[in-house]
């Protein structure tokens, strides 16, 4: 008896072989469920809509099997490794100013990005997303969170201000 797998085709004469196995279109589908890799599938959707007109909506395992899937993804980490603000502006954006996909993982870009998004940005949005800062701190350094500004490590204070 044969043993197939679902993604690749490759056949396997044991069944452990093929529990074992692991091809690229197998991990970019076990790995769906990641947080940049949900980022990148809807940047790819949104990239679609707005460079395409694509009436159909795009579907995971179009995204996995596109030649795309790789940047897209690499994106969405970057996103949630920077801690983003409003992602899904941020993809907009990288869209209508025509930048190359390969370069919206750039600082520059983000910078450029952050620099539009801040100036046009709801005021109660901005003061949620201090709270959580300074939340955050709360939780790390056990202080009360009105005193991250006061009492806060220069360099960390500096560093989200400039980040958004």
């Amino acid at each position: 008896m044969k043993y197939t797998c679902q993604y690749c085709k490759k056949d396997f004469v044991k069944e452990a072989s093929l529990a074992v196995h692991s091809c690229e279109p197998r991990r970019r589908r076990q790995e769906q469920n990641e947080a940049g890799v949900r980022l990148g599938f809807q940047a790819y959707i949104k990239f679609y809509e707005l460079t395409q007109g694509s009436a159909r909506l795009k579907t995971f395992d179009d995204f996995a099997d596109s030649p795309y899937y790789r940047a897209f993804v690499r994106f969405g980490r970057y996103c949630v490794d920077i801690r983003a603000v409003n992602p899904a502006r941020f993809v907009e954006w990288v869209l209508k100013q025509n930048k190359k996909i390969d370069h919206w993982c750039r600082d520059t870009v983000y910078t450029e990005y952050l620099i539009a998004y801040l100036q046009v940005e709801n005021v109660n949005d901005a003061l949620a997303r201090a709270m959580e800062f300074g939340l955050d701190w709360n939780e790390k350094t056990n202080n009360p969170p009105e005193h991250c500004l006061r009492y806060g490590n220069t360099n960390s204070m500096v560093y989200a201000v400039t980040t958004g």
